[in-house]
């Protein structure tokens, strides 16, 4: 005899890959593609039976990919997998350099709006961490009146999921 297993995956979280959907395999045969509202699988013998759930994003999780479906005949067996995503972000690095006499005596202050800033020397470097990926603003803040910064005190940067990416220009600051 035979039934029907019904996956059903629950997603949740930030940052969600919301084209595809996932893949499982039931005993190891070929992945079968799931979309995200779940898919049933028939002609399923009767009996004890593996399922995984694969094909998640990177920023994504499953705490039991294989779980145990009991099939009886005639019957479906639910597997509900629960699948927590966390924001796609990177590091942001930005450097700056100031050069000349009369310096900054209390440094700068570097945001990406939305995100995150902190204090800078006036010659140093700082990662800015928990930044979304896509492009973002970067802005140079607290620059003395008598200084100059080349190429203005804003910044794009392209954010990379899970990586350090570093201001393309840095910040040149002449006083």
């Amino acid at each position: 005899g035979v039934g029907a297993i019904i996956v059903q995956p629950l997603t949740t979280g930030l940052d969600q890959d919301t084209t595809a959907g996932y893949e499982v395999s039931i005993d190891g045969s070929a992945p079968i593609h799931v979309p995200f509202a779940g898919i049933t699988v028939e002609n399923i013998p009767v009996g004890t039976h593996s399922v995984t759930l694969s094909g998640l994003g990177l920023n994504c999780l499953t705490q039991q990919p294989t779980m145990t479906a009991v099939v009886a005949y005639g019957t479906y067996a639910l597997v509900k997998h629960t699948v927590q995503c966390t924001p796609r972000v990177g590091w942001v690095q930005v450097s700056v350099t100031t050069s000349g006499t009369d310096l900054d005596a209390d440094g700068y202050f570097v945001e990406v709006p939305n995100y995150t800033g902190a204090n800078l020397t006036t010659n140093g470097t700082i990662t800015l961490p928990g930044i979304r990926e896509g492009d973002r603003t970067v802005i140079l803040r607290g620059v003395s009146t008598n200084c100059t910064v080349t190429g203005g005190s804003t910044r794009i940067v392209t954010v990379v999921y899970g990586a350090t990416t570093p201001l393309a220009s840095a910040f040149s600051i002449d006083p």
